[in-house]
């Protein structure tokens, strides 16, 4: 054999070997998959998910974004089309018997032939959306600029003003002041007005300065329970639980088991060593969903009602997100928004929490430091408590928590140095918070310990997971139809249930 084809032969032989060993890498995904296809197929999905999710929320809500012109309109269904197809596509790479070796190299070969025109479709997708949002950037931006300076101009122009007619105001009521008592009790009740107004002007530039736009983006974000799920967390054998008497039956859990971890004891307990709480679930069981659905429960309203009785009290969320803005990932978005949702609700304790009033002198651009916010929260806490206002803090998803996209507040802050910030907020007798994390070292150590004060939900979910399962399949007409003709579909859903091992995705 000649030596070049030699070399030729021997090149392609390894790229034979390598497609060989991609394709098999790929049939193990499929095969061992809930979903059916690989890891990057499932990537695909997502981003066009999030991509279509994204227009339909700057397009499809009224008068929110107008298109200025017929050809960003063509261009946004052009785009909308590209996603089509491209799901279209996706479509054909997920296996419908993700169990079957065979199926799943089918799956594997096809995923391998078309993975050139799949990148290039999500690549032209990823370049139009970007386009799109420029675009929505470039245009909105001058009005949105002009309308605030509109706006400024205006209140200056007010508060010159209304300056100039207290003055007058003020003249006039001194002069009537010696003739007349009323005129004084006048004078008197005019001038306590200005002050709470003043004080209303201050206390509204500190929850300006405290405000950022994306602040309740991600809690907006997140699934609704199912109406069947999550029941179980906020019930037990010593509930009145009103018209919802056939919810305990209904539940998976046990009495013993619903005693061991049931958020209920915790929250009915007054001990201030043991005011935090922790839930641990794996990707995809539910943590958030979880979280919004215990904040929006009115039974916790009810116990934290009778906790705090016959004193006020206040719940506060945050939801940390780490595919948002930096803000929605760091420490500095955790306390700016825990202390905006505070004071906005008891804004008497500004005065406690910035004695030194820095964003009345910082300028239009003022943003607080890291280390202002800290004191800032640690005076609030103190505040809250000699007043006797009780908080109850929910703080969802420690796991996405990544300092390192907001250089600007501060140093750089690790998981446990935010276990460590966390511990101000516990750090009086009438606040309790509860958290929820991925498991994690870091966090299994500060808040897994005692498991009073911890559960893994997904330990506890194989039920709702069923529940899910069955109303989702007891709407398809085709399922319904099949499984009156086939044997074994009415076990369908323990057998998913079981597989999916806690997690609902």
């Amino acid at each position: 054999m000649e030596p070049l084809a030699a070399v030729g032969l021997a090149t392609n032989i390894i790229q034979l070997v390598q497609i060989s060993k991609d394709i098999t890498t790929t049939i193990k995904e499929i095969y061992k998959s809930s979903s059916g296809c690989s890891a990057e197929t499932e990537r695909f999905e997502n981003l066009a998910k999030i991509v279509q999710k994204d227009l339909d929320v700057a397009f499809s809500k009224g008068p929110v974004l107008q298109l200025p012109s017929n050809e960003v309109t063509n261009y946004v269904e052009t785009l909308r089309k590209e996603i089509d197809a491209f799901n279209d596509e996706l479509r054909k790479l997920r296996s419908k018997r993700p169990s079957s070796v065979l199926q799943a190299g089918i799956v594997a070969v096809r995923t391998w032939w078309k993975r050139d025109h799949i990148e290039n479709c999500a690549r032209t997708i990823n370049q139009m959306s970007n386009q799109i949002a420029a675009h929505i950037i470039m245009t909105l931006g001058p009005e949105m600029g002009g309308k605030l300076d509109q706006l400024i101009s205006q209140s200056g122009r007010f508060e010159s003003r209304l300056s100039k007619e207290v003055a007058e105001l003020n003249g006039l009521v001194r002069q009537q002041n010696d003739k007349s008592k009323e005129g004084y009790a006048l004078l008197q009740a005019f001038n306590g007005w200005s002050k709470k107004h003043d004080d209303f002007e201050t206390q509204l530039g500190c929850l300006r300065a405290l405000y950022f736009p994306e602040i309740q983006s991600r809690e907006d974000h997140i699934s609704k329970a199912h109406q069947e799920t999550f029941k179980w967390v906020m019930y037990d054998d010593n509930c009145s639980r009103g018209n919802e008497t056939t919810v305990l039956p209904k539940c998976a859990l046990t009495t013993n088991k619903r005693k061991e971890y049931s958020l209920l004891s915790w929250l009915r307990q007054d001990d201030p060593h043991k005011n935090i709480f922790c839930i641990f679930g794996k990707p995809g069981a539910g943590k958030s969903t979880l979280m919004k659905f215990i904040a929006q429960h009115k039974r916790l309203r009810e116990l934290i009602r009778t906790w705090s009785e016959p004193h006020e009290h206040l719940i506060v969320e945050y939801y940390f997100w780490r595919h948002g803005s930096s803000l929605q990932r760091s420490l500095g978005g955790l306390l700016r928004y825990i202390l905006y949702q505070i004071l906005k609700g008891f804004p008497s304790l500004i005065r406690d929490a910035f004695p030194a009033r820095e964003w009345t002198h910082g300028g239009p651009q003022f943003a607080f430091s890291q280390d202002s916010l800290l004191d800032a929260i640690q005076n609030t806490i103190r505040a809250a408590a000699n007043s006797n206002l009780h908080l109850f803090i929910l703080i969802d998803g420690l796991d996405e928590f990544d300092s390192r996209n907001a250089p600007d507040l501060g140093d750089e802050v690790d998981e446990d140095e935010l276990v460590r910030k966390l511990r101000i907020l516990k750090s009086s007798q009438s606040t309790k918070i509860c958290v929820s994390s991925r498991p994690h070292n870091t966090f299994d150590r500060a808040y897994g310990q005692n498991p009073s004060r911890y559960f893994r939900l997904h330990d506890l979910t194989r039920h709702d997971i069923k529940v899910y399962i069955q109303e989702t399949l007891g709407q398809n007409e085709h399922f319904m139809k099949r499984a009156a003709e086939v044997e074994g579909c009415a076990s369908l859903a323990d057998e998913i249930a079981d597989a999916a091992d806690g997690v609902f995705l």
